[in-house]
């Protein structure tokens, strides 16, 4: 195994506060902070912050600067301060959302992001799970009889001009929808 030498950075819009190291760490640098009342000001000592994991499974960090704290991704720290990353998405190379070492990080498009979770299964599968039987959900648009099978809600979205967020809510709420034209929309569960 080799030893890779950690570095450090500042972070951006906070020099001088807190740095961020190619190992993924973050620290808060020593300084002084001024108040009011009986002390007037104080020494924060330097240290390694603690990381929480967000609803989605990567690794924050809280920042704090004029009194306002912030929760920043902690491989977008990482990406801003040794890959330049201004525009685009960090991409985990080996799908390891907690892995924000500096070898691990990559700049992509989020097109490229995407291809490569689909690629690496790291997406999960849209399913349901029915006693222990796996089935796809299908969207299903009718009228007249006739039958299409759409994968994605924005294929149906595109098709009908409706806003794709908007359309799926309306799907979990209603058993169906009844657009303009007498075209039913519906989730279909197949096996």
């Amino acid at each position: 195994m080799t030893n890779i030498q950690e570095i450090w950075k500042p972070i951006k819009n906070y020099e001088g506060l807190y740095e961020v190291s190619n190992l993924g760490r973050v620290k808060s640098l020593q300084r002084i902070v001024y108040g009011g009342g009986i002390v007037p000001k104080k020494t924060i000592s330097e240290k390694i912050l603690k990381q929480s994991t967000n609803s989605c499974g990567y690794k924050t960090v809280l920042l704090s600067k004029g009194g306002v704290s912030k929760l920043f991704s902690v491989a977008r720290c990482v990406g801003k301060a040794f890959l330049n990353l201004d525009n685009g998405v960090i991409n985990h190379k080996s799908g390891i959302k907690t892995d924000n070492t500096l070898v691990n990080l990559e700049i992509s498009t989020v097109s490229e992001n995407n291809l490569h979770a689909t690629e690496n299964m790291l997406k999960r599968k849209k399913t349901i799970l029915i006693n222990g039987i796996v089935i796809d959900r299908v969207i299903t648009v009718e009228k007249e009889g006739v039958h299409s099978n759409y994968k994605y809600i924005s294929e149906v979205a595109r098709l009908f001009n409706l806003n794709r967020r908007t359309l799926s809510a309306s799907l979990y709420r209603n058993d169906f929808i009844l657009t303009d034209c007498n075209h039913k929309i519906y989730l279909n569960k197949t096996i």
